[in-house]
């Protein structure tokens, strides 16, 4: 695999991780170095086919070689790195594939969580405030701020399961939906769309009418998929 990072952009994407070293070190674990690779993998700053310097990263966080190694390991099973015999731990690559991958899981643990959801004001409230971000990122015309209001909804839309082991995985498939996004140049405008069917799909979960909150919620989310998909095509990402 050919190192695609020049090192400009590494410098900026060890900065960006120094900005994390307070809690790193605070914490001193495994978990705090993959959530702080994480967060820049998910931006595109360590873009896919990097390399990851274990040296360069332990001495950003402020912590052991070792401690970077265990955070890779984990980011390895989020299938976010891989790591190649004698050459060592780079950023994956994600295709079409992926993505449609991606959206069969979000399919099963998000309606899962709609036809199952234990409706509490706490939810609802959280649920309707990334809304409300949403609609003011249509407002101001900032996609950005429209695709982190639609990652926070169908987080909200899960939490209403009350499963911690659920929130942990569509955290995980929305940050690698979020990379796939960035390092393909996805514009996040396409997230405007959604604002209004979200919107049903809450008042859906709100009234308990769950079968068609997840009948709804299938078909954005089959729009979205189809809308990454054909955007990531006209990108020159294929399957």
């Amino acid at each position: 695999m050919a190192l695609r990072t020049t090192s400009a952009t590494e410098e900026l994407a060890l900065a960006q991780l120094g900005q994390s070293r307070r809690q790193v070190v605070q914490t001193s674990t495994p978990a705090r170095v993959a959530e702080a690779l994480r967060e820049q993998i998910s931006e595109g700053r360590f873009p896919p086919g990097a390399r990851l310097r274990e040296e360069a990263i332990a001495e950003a966080l402020g912590v052991s070689r070792n401690t970077v190694r265990e955070g890779f390991i984990e980011l390895a099973s989020e299938h976010l790195v891989v790591r190649e015999p004698n050459r060592g731990v780079f950023v994956a690559t994600l295709t079409t594939a992926d993505v449609v991958d991606i959206f069969a899981a979000r399919r099963t643990v998000e309606r899962g969580a709609v036809r199952h959801a234990a409706v509490s004001p706490v939810m609802l409230s959280t649920a309707r405030l990334a809304l409300t971000d949403a609609m003011t990122a249509a407002q101001e015309t900032d996609p950005p701020a429209a695709a982190r209001a639609d990652r926070a909804f169908h987080r909200a839309l899960v939490a209403f399961a009350g499963s911690t082991r659920l929130n942990r995985l569509i955290k995980q498939l929305l940050a690698e939906l979020r990379w796939v996004m960035n390092s393909s140049h996805v514009d996040p405008a396409l997230y405007f769309a959604y604002i209004d069917d979200n919107e049903r799909i809450l008042e859906y979960v709100r009234k308990e009418k769950r079968a068609a909150a997840s009948r709804l919620l299938d078909s954005v989310l089959e729009r979205t998929e189809q809308d990454i998909v054909r955007a990531m095509a006209l990108s020159g990402v294929t399957a």
